[in-house]
């Protein structure tokens, strides 16, 4: 993928932008987020590398910088690292020639997710896309370094790859053993501080100005900054300006998801593309505070309804931005945007049998309302209009395999089997709201090296950007189940690592 100078300008322009170089977003007013010169500033600090962003991206670009003997700040806005995208996710890590695949003779290559996610998110960064897959073994020998717990030893064919790659692992414990590591290997880890601004010189990043406790910090880069700070599902302001109705939704993700730091970029002149395809996670029950309250059924043969029992999309899209826009325009339930999610007894087999993270498992079972008819389970949940939904959908998987009313052929994207008709009693129903969990294709853009790029495609020096800031050149418009944070992990050490082996090149006087 190539962003070119006029896509990132009629990006900007959609956004209501007025000039490069200005405060695009006013999410935070009152607070400068604009890139300051350096000129004679009487730094508080210094290091090789500073990264700003505590969670899977940044730990792991931490833990890369200091074990290859860099001095390393690593500045977080939270107390600790548990509420991480990382630490909160399903667990999901796709690689590429992992040391798991190699185990079990899987042959898999860089080449071969390109041509995945090619057909899965069309719009990537081929070079990128094999770049992280190039990197995908290094790290599978740096999770075995750190002795990451995994959820299952399998490795599955996650929707958007065409053979298994997809670990599973322990999300809480791979945060935690990252955080461990890069502090064992020598990184300051700075808790309670926050990246507000970055400084330039002569056109190249040399430091970030931190904040903690209304006292400002200013840092020195000598090598590089590393932008690991996450999305901005945080920040209501840039969420409605990328789709009106979107900052109703609520945040599940990292508190510390305010795109300040994307203000920071955005006045470095850097790219920022995939506006069109935002979108929200569904798959929460209402009741949720955390992972235990999820399941996304739909790879198990599930339909979804709105609060009416109406279908009302096609279930095979996979999550992305036609999901979220068909949801905005459904009925509200309590305030909230709504759907369920409707089973028979085949496809909640299926669930139970999969378990976590996405189908039935013990602390979830309890929040599935079950009934022995449609009519029975209408009635439970409020949904009138169920039952004719059911024998519609009902009549054409009988007769056809395809769904007539929104065109269902496949169960949840390519590669996940055929839909069936659900008319195996007892009936299921999960409630769901949508929630704002990352936002991995709306983001900035970066070249196979992780440097972050200007709206002319060239490289800002003395600034990488990793993790969910910048996964749009990995994953293009849909999201591929394991690749945010396997592409985030990866390119976090080896931005890690890049930035370390500068030695004094980058440093200013």
């Amino acid at each position: 993928m190539e962003t070119t100078r006029r896509n990132f300008i009629t990006g900007a322009a959609a956004l209501g932008v007025a000039a490069m170089g200005a405060t695009l977003f006013g999410c935070a007013p009152g607070q400068p987020a604009d890139a300051s010169s350096a000129g004679n500033i009487n730094w508080d600090d210094e290091a090789d590398v500073v990264v700003v962003g505590a969670g899977g991206a940044g730990g792991a670009a931490a833990y890369a910088a200091a074990k290859e003997g860099a001095s390393v700040i690593v500045l977080e806005s939270q107390k600790n690292t548990a509420f991480s995208s990382t630490a909160l996710c399903g667990g999901y890590m796709t690689l590429v020639d992992s040391e798991e695949q190699r185990a079990e003779g899987i042959e898999d290559t860089p080449e071969k997710l390109v041509e995945d996610l090619k057909t899965w998110g069309v719009d990537i960064d081929e070079a990128v896309v094999r770049r992280y897959g190039e990197l995908g073994h290094e790290y599978s020998l740096v999770l075995q370094e750190l002795g990451v717990a995994k959820l299952t030893d399998a490795i599955t064919k996650a929707p958007g790859s065409s053979i298994p790659r997809t670990l599973t692992l322990d999300p809480k414990d791979h945060q935690q053993k990252l955080t461990d590591g890069a502090q064992a290997a020598g990184a300051d880890y700075r808790f309670g501080t926050e990246g507000t601004r970055l400084v330039v010189d002569n056109g190249r990043v040399v430091g970030v100005v931190g904040s903690a406790n209304g006292k400002e910090t200013k840092i020195h880069a000598k090598n590089g900054v590393i932008l690991a700070t996450g999305g901005f599902t945080s920040c209501p302001d840039l969420l409605e300006k990328c789709m009106k109705g979107l900052s109703a939704i609520k945040s599940m993700a990292c508190p510390a998801h305010t795109g300040l730091m994307h203000y920071a970029a955005f006045n470095l002149g850097a790219q920022f593309d995939g506006i069109p395809w935002i979108y929200a996670n569904e798959g929460m029950h209402p009741t949720a505070t955390d992972m235990n309250g999820y399941a996304n059924l739909f790879v198990y043969g599930a339909v979804k309804v709105n609060a009416d029992g109406k279908r009302y999309v096609n279930e095979g899209t996979f999550i992305g931005n036609a999901m979220t826009r068909a949801l905005l325009d459904q009925p509200m339930k309590d305030g909230e945007y709504f759907n369920y999610q409707i089973m028979d007894k085949k496809a909640y087999d299926l669930a139970a049998a999969a378990g976590k993270p996405l189908g039935v498992f013990e602390e979830n079972k309890g929040l599935f309302v079950e009934a022995n008819s449609y009519e029975e389970l209408a009635e439970l949940i409020g949904a009138p209009d169920l039952p004719a939904a059911m024998e519609r959908y009902n009549q054409d998987m009988n007769a056809t395999g395809i769904d007539s009313s929104f065109g269902r052929d496949v169960l949840y994207g390519q590669g996940t089997g055929e839909p069936f008709a659900l008319d195996t009693p007892p009936f299921y129903a999960f409630a769901n709201v949508p929630w704002l969990a990352y936002d991995p294709v709306t983001t900035f853009i970066v070249n196979e090296d992780a440097q972050l790029l200007d709206q002319y495609g060239d490289p800002i020096e003395g600034v990488y950007a990793v993790g969910e800031i910048a996964l749009r050149p990995s994953l293009g418009n849909v999201y591929c189940q394991g690749a945010a944070t396997g592409a985030g992990c990866c390119f976090g050490y080896a931005a890690g690592k890049a930035a370390a082996q500068k030695g004094g090149e980058g440093e200013q006087g």
